[in-house]
């Protein structure tokens, strides 16, 4: 099936309306981390414990659904997954007698399920497009900002007319519309005489039941032959070839990069099967990307530049009651946001594609330029002042979301993108998990969110400087 056309562009308009739906509900946290508080008597630093939870839930998932389940099923069944298990998660909102059932639900629940739907969808648009890569996966991200601007005020009046608990009820539902989205995730497929040619191809350079150790793609540890027979047929399949190409030629690196990750088989009396399940895992978590500069730059300047893209909606609403604003100008505060980074992401991408503009530069200038802004956000009082913040904000915010998975890709190269995506997204999470409590306790103690702002805006110039350094990362790899 040819790239950039067709039924590429159905999937493209698939993933877009799942992440309307999917990430405007997180983008809807700001609005239900003041209603948790004021429901539950919770302090910030308690509250935040239910974004931390859902950051480390979502990240570690992530890590696990890129590099391990997306080689046994595909796309399709796992993002058909995803929506049940965000969808319980909703549900069980709705019947929370405390705090910390959220924070099991919405943190933990709500955090796997929307991990199965947002990276494998920006894998299935990568392999879709290929010449229009960038401006597919803009347009792919501009769905968060069009549910970023149309949820939070849809939510807002639904608390407002059935309460938390009602509300909770309706979004379940809405939730799970998501699955008319993700069924159109059709795998990339091929002839049968190419399957048969690739089959034959591989079995020329490994033959089934070979266990030599100095072979391009051999097994971990010594295994007898049916037992290296079967690790191969594993990573083969019996269906959708195509689907796992691009994970056949990333998920096995050479031995020697595994050499100081491994356990010996025979050190540690395993049986053939366990050291099959362990090798397989071990190949597919590719910890050798720790070894390189470039790797450890890029997962640096993803780690720190979310943060400033990603915590910033959860404040506004809190930010904005501290500077004595009501609840329906915040909520009209991250629609103008969404609205304009909606329109940021899409024009960023369009601009990338021009030749004389380099996508690091961008990013690299955006991350400097909203650090600056979470820098000077304790002088800003009054309704007017906050709305020129915002929308300064959204009109820079959009570079980074859309445009880093295509950084990404011309760094390490669309055969190593959905590993090193894995793990993107593990920093993610885990530097969100870290940071919300550190931005609630910033709050509890200084007595003002202008700290927590502060810490925001180093973090982003911090970004900007692991970002600009990895044009020389990759020379030196190279």
């Amino acid at each position: 099936m040819a790239s950039d056309e067709g039924w590429s562009w159905v999937v493209l308009a698939a993933c877009f309306f799942m992440n309307v739906l999917n990430a405007g509900y997180i983008k809807c946290f700001g609005i239900l981390f003041v209603e948790v508080e004021k429901k539950f008597n919770a302090s910030a630093s308690v509250a935040s414990l239910l974004m931390c939870v859902n950051a480390a839930a979502y990240s570690v998932a992530a890590l696990f659904i890129l590099n391990v389940v997306l080689e046994k099923i595909t796309i399709r069944t796992t993002t058909i997954l995803g929506v049940f298990i965000l969808a319980t998660g909703v549900l069980t909102n709705s019947f929370a007698s405390n705090v910390y059932v959220l924070i099991f639900s919405q943190g933990g629940l709500a955090g796997i399920g929307a991990a199965m739907l947002y990276g494998p969808g920006l894998v299935m648009v990568g392999k879709y497009f290929t010449k229009r890569r960038a401006l597919a996966t803009a347009i792919c991200s501009c769905g968060v900002s069009t549910g970023g601007m149309l949820l939070p005020p849809l939510v807002q009046f639904l608390i407002q007319e059935y309460g938390l608990r009602g509300a909770f009820l309706i979004i379940t539902g809405m939730m799970l519309q998501i699955l008319t989205f993700v069924s159109l995730y059709r795998p990339l497929t091929s002839t049968a005489s190419e399957a048969k040619e690739t089959d034959q191809d591989f079995s020329s350079i490994i033959p089934c039941g070979s266990s030599e150790k100095n072979s391009p793609v051999s097994t971990v540890a010594e295994v007898p032959d049916e037992g290296t027979k079967c690790e191969l047929r594993g990573h083969l399949g019996n269906d959708d070839h195509s689907e796992r190409d691009m994970y056949r030629k990333t998920s096995v690196p050479e031995q020697s990069e595994l050499d100081s990750f491994l356990p010996s088989e025979t050190e540690h009396g395993m049986d053939t099967t366990a050291c099959t399940v362990v090798s397989s895992c071990y190949k597919a978590m590719n910890l050798s990307f720790f070894k390189k500069p470039l790797y450890l730059l890029i997962f640096g300047f993803t780690a720190f530049g979310f943060l400033g893209v990603g915590l910033l909606q959860t404040f506004v609403p809190p930010l904005a009651k501290e500077k004595g604003l009501s609840e329906m100008q915040a909520a009209m505060l991250l629609t103008l946001f969404n609205g304009l980074e909606l329109v940021s992401r899409l024009l960023s991408g369009v601009v990338s594609e021009l030749p004389f503009i380099k996508r690091h530069h961008l990013i690299a200038f955006s991350m400097v330029a909203l650090g600056t802004l979470n820098h000077i956000t304790r002088y800003l009082n009054g309704f007017g002042l906050i709305l020129s913040y915002i929308a300064v904000f959204g009109i820079l915010n959009g570079i980074y979301p859309a445009l880093h998975p295509a950084v990404i890709i011309d760094f390490v190269g669309m055969e190593h993108f959905s590993k090193v995506l894995g793990y993107v997204q593990v920093f993610h999470g885990a530097m969100m998990a870290v940071c919300y409590p550190i931005m609630g306790v910033l709050r509890d103690f200084s007595g003002s969110y202008a700290a927590s702002f502060h810490f925001l805006g180093t973090c982003q110039l911090m970004s900007a400087l692991f970002l600009l350094l990895l044009p020389t990362a990759k020379r030196n790899t190279d």
